[in-house]
């Protein structure tokens, strides 16, 4: 019966013109320079994550960073939900996600791996305003169909660090979510580091109008 249903969704799915679908957001997590910031700004990014445990930056950094960039909602990101709303508050920020799966919480973007998001029970009360899935491995054809079906019922957003630009690309026309996550890095020297990657991934999106 499961997958009876979750043929049926597919095939609603499909039947949605392509000008009715939202443009797909972009949270770039683990912002750990000037330049990243700098960037993810200008290719249009929802959000910009700050997760000191990650890249080692320091909230005296961070602040210096975000006064010099502009558009971008600030996101706190934090391993654990302890100490993360008085160090949200204390940055001057308004969002905070944990890289932990968590129900019960006030964060605002709660992290949970392919695996772990499959197996919940959709029907209970969610708290978290986003819910980002991790995927560390191409996922099989009837798992992006279920992940296509809690797509149209959650804002959910694609963590994929480790998989090609192919494969990235036909998880998202498959699954259709609302948004993705893409990750900086440190700099290969003060000022310079390559985005060839994402800038890959990211036209690609803009050649299907996806951003």
């Amino acid at each position: 019966m499961e997958q009876e249903v979750d043929a049926l969704w597919n095939s609603f799915c499909t039947l949605i013109p392509s000008s009715m679908r939202h443009k797909v957001k972009i949270f770039a997590s683990e912002i750990a320079s000037l330049t990243d910031a700098r960037y993810f700004s200008a290719i249009g990014a929802e959000w910009l994550g700050h997760f000191p445990e990650k890249t080692g930056l320091s909230d005296t950094d961070f602040a210096s960073i975000k006064t010099w960039v502009t558009g971008p909602e600030w996101v706190l990101e934090q391993m654990e939900e302890e100490g993360a709303e008085e160090r949200m508050k204390a940055l001057e920020l308004s969002l905070y996600k944990l890289s932990s799966p968590k129900l019960s919480t006030n964060a605002h973007f709660v992290e949970y791996t392919l695996e772990q998001w499959l197996k919940m029970n959709l029907d209970i009360e969610l708290h978290p305003r986003y819910w980002v899935v991790s995927i560390d491995e191409m996922p099989t054809e009837y798992e992006l169909i279920r992940l296509k079906r809690t797509a149209g019922l959650h804002a959910i957003l694609l963590k994929m660090p480790r998989l090609t630009q192919d494969q990235i690309i036909h998880i998202i026309q498959k699954s259709q979510p609302y948004g993705v996550v893409l990750c900086g890095s440190k700099e290969d020297k003060t000022g310079y580091k390559s985005f060839d990657r994402i800038n890959d991934i990211i036209d690609k999106m803009q050649d299907l109008q996806w951003v």
